[in-house]
């Protein structure tokens, strides 16, 4: 493992400073809600972070004072790359919002964030195939600003009402060679 995304997708409302989800209390107890924890792993298995900052209920002012703990703060561990919330094109995502608002949301908090550290990496989600108006939107309002797109792409995502090959999940070779892109998405 070389980088670990964190806190991932299904912790929405992440307050990395009480170790707590706002959305969801399952997580209230686990060992890696707690950004100490976290870095003892991450130093355990020589692994850098990926960070997705919290907006569903964050601010870009909670966010920068994450940059400055890890990066500059008692943290002591850097991290270089940042993705401003996770899924914002899905509807399935509490932060759901049209392209536009999520690029506005983006520079603020890209603003905030840099102003802290300038040589950090910020990201922003991309939705693909299916969601080109979203994808659109938020490339023109920031594509001059973010250092990354972090593109979504679930190969797992088939059923028994759409099969792969006659099978509801295509086998781990299949996934590694991505010869399914196209089959999947139509």
């Amino acid at each position: 493992i070389t980088n670990m995304r964190f806190p991932g997708g299904e912790s929405a409302g992440y307050r990395w400073k009480l170790a707590k989800v706002d959305f969801n209390d399952r997580y209230d107890e686990a060992p890696l809600a707690n950004i100490e924890n976290v870095i003892k792993f991450c130093r355990m298995m020589d692994t850098k972070l990926v960070i997705q900052v919290n907006i569903e209920s964050g601010t870009p002012r909670e966010a920068a004072e994450w940059v400055y703990y890890m990066n500059k703060g008692a943290g002591n561990f850097r991290v270089d790359y940042w993705e401003i919330g996770n899924e914002a094109y899905g509807d399935w995502d509490r932060a759901h919002m049209s392209g536009d608002d999520y690029a506005k949301l983006v520079k603020e908090y890209l603003a905030a964030m840099k102003r802290v550290d300038p040589m950090i990496k910020i990201g922003a989600s991309l939705g693909g195939e299916r969601f080109q108006a979203f994808d659109e939107a938020m490339m023109e309002g920031v594509a001059n600003d973010i250092d990354f797109v972090s593109y979504h792409w679930y190969p797992n995502h088939i059923n028994n009402k759409k099969t792969y090959k006659g099978r509801a999940h295509p086998l781990p070779e299949e996934v590694r060679s991505e010869e399914h892109t196209s089959e999947l998405q139509s």
